[in-house]
């Protein structure tokens, strides 16, 4: 419990400047930690406010864990400094890659996040006072450094004698998506700012929407991500969900956001954005093979070196992502960042986006037909449409504030592996399936007769009609199941699970 509490956290939000040189700071006391912030700053304890939405675009103080599901906007952008401090343990300590050595601040060991100033983050794990502190900063990254610099142990509360960080906890490992292909998912879906939980997600099952984007990192995300773990993504594809990711990093020099583009600059700006939203997405289990959507909002495309800025931006992220391994999509406004990408379409100059998804409200569940740009450009499943903005709907019970989509194009989407292989369509008949793991998930399976029937697992999860192989399967290993003198096909199980396939003609060959 927090020292200092907000009595109306409605009230509180309203007018509070990130900090100013005459500001008054008070101590805030959570745990064995306290910390300075400036005074005007509203502070949300979640074990009394559970539902808060822990959002960094504009100044306050979180405290604790957020169990319950968030009631955050669909949409939020831009970041400046804020705070959440949360306990320490194996599920939190994944948020980040730390250092391995520690940097003490006021005497006590201090476990600094690598890389996450690009995202606009300053984390540090504190293992004697069991806490982890996230310290956003938008531009003055200077305020966020005096904040972290103020974190001590609390006058009078006991240390932890832990001195290392925990171990993060336990994940499922997730079948890695084919490279440079990834998973293609047509149908509806919502993208919202705070991933929700995992028993929500369950819940919106009863939903026609099985796809959902969420913003995996960038220094203008405006949410918090309590929810976004490698445990969750593992969980939600297994409930069957398509997810979409998404990286909110520097906006078009021209728009009204803080953090922009420098055009001189723009080069060397997309490649680190790239560069870290790659980092962030090998965080929560994503692979090189899965689609990162980068979010470019509105701006004025009638500012020539706006533009210049942005496509020399993008043409960047699609460079260095494809280094990485990973698919390359842009999300924009259909006047602006879409428009101006398609007029580039192909054109040597530039990276080609892999993706696109195109923000437009025009209430379309389709992905052709845009007045702003032609439908020959990412013509091959390569679309997603935002057709409407934000608006709660409830399913299960569950109200989430969304984004409606609907998609034809890359999402990121991968059955996991357990080491047991799901039942075919005709499992009742077969001694076991043979296959194996990934994105795509082949099955073999011995039917009455003797003969093999093939099925594949698809993404997202489902099985597709069984063909039927012919052959015979055996247990041992192929060659030696062969018989002299006559055509055959035999398959047999392989000590990794692979289906072996051996084919001899009469002659022996």
């Amino acid at each position: 419990m927090a020292t200092l509490l907000a009595a109306s956290v409605a009230g509180l939000w309203a007018a509070t400047p990130a900090a100013a040189a005459s500001d008054l700071w008070t101590t805030i006391t959570y745990g064995r930690v306290s910390f300075r912030v400036p005074a005007s700053w509203p502070v949300i304890d979640l074990a009394t406010s559970p539902n808060a939405c822990i959002r960094f675009d504009r100044p306050g103080v979180f405290l604790g864990r957020q169990e319950q599901q968030p009631a955050c906007p669909a949409w939020l952008v831009g970041r400046t400094n804020a705070v959440y401090v949360q306990p320490l343990d194996g599920r939190s300590v994944g948020r980040a890659r730390f250092s391995k050595h520690s940097t003490p601040i006021n005497g006590e060991p201090t476990f600094r996040g690598e890389g996450t100033e690009t995202g606009g983050s300053l984390i540090a794990a504190f293992p004697r006072l069991g806490v982890l502190a996230t310290v956003s900063f938008g531009v003055d990254r200077a305020l966020s450094e005096r904040i972290l610099a103020s974190f001590r142990r609390a006058p009078g509360a006991a240390p932890l004698r832990q001195t290392k960080l925990p171990k993060p906890a336990r994940t499922p490992r997730r079948a890695a998506a084919p490279s440079g292909t990834g998973a293609i998912y047509t149908g509806e879906g919502f993208d919202t700012c705070a991933a929700p939980s995992t028993d929500s997600m369950n819940a919106w099952l009863a939903s026609d929407m099985r796809s959902v984007g969420v913003y995996i990192g960038g220094i203008n995300r405006g949410c918090d991500q309590p929810n976004l773990t490698s445990s969750w993504v593992v969980a939600v594809e297994g409930q069957g969900w398509n997810l979409v990711p998404i990286y909110v990093g520097l906006q078009a020099p021209c728009s009204g956001f803080t953090n922009r583009i420098i055009t001189s600059k723009a080069t060397t700006e997309g490649s680190d954005a790239a560069d870290d939203a790659a980092a962030q997405a090998a965080l929560i289990g994503l692979t090189p093979g899965d689609p990162i959507y980068f979010d470019m909002e509105s701006y004025d495309d009638s500012n020539t070196s706006c533009v210049t800025g942005v496509l020399n931006f993008i043409s960047a992220w699609v460079g260095e992502l494809h280094v990485k391994g990973y698919i390359a999509g842009m999300y924009g406004g259909a006047a602006s960042g879409m428009r101006d990408e398609a007029a580039i379409y192909q054109d040597p100059d530039y990276n080609t986006l892999d993706d696109i998804w195109n923000a437009h409200w025009d209430g379309v569940h389709g992905v052709f037909g845009d007045p702003y740009f032609s439908d020959t450009v990412w013509p091959d499943h390569q679309r997603l449409h935002q057709y409407a903005g934000g608006h709660s709907e409830k399913w299960g019970g569950v109200t989430i504030n969304i984004d409606s989509d609907y998609d034809d194009g890359a999402v990121a989407c991968s059955y996991v592996g357990t080491g047991i292989v799901p039942p075919s369509p005709s499992a009742a008949n077969a001694p076991g399936a043979i296959g194996t793991a990934g994105p795509r998930f082949d099955a073999y399976d011995l039917k009455a007769g003797g003969t093999i029937e093939h099925a594949s697992w698809t993404c997202p999860p489902g099985w597709s009609d069984t063909e039927n192989l012919g052959g015979t399967l055996k247990s041992g290993p192929a060659a030696a199941s062969m018989v002299e003198g006559t055509d055959q096909e035999v398959f047999a199980e392989g000590t990794d699970l692979s289906l072996q396939e051996n084919v001899q003609s009469a002659n022996g060959t």
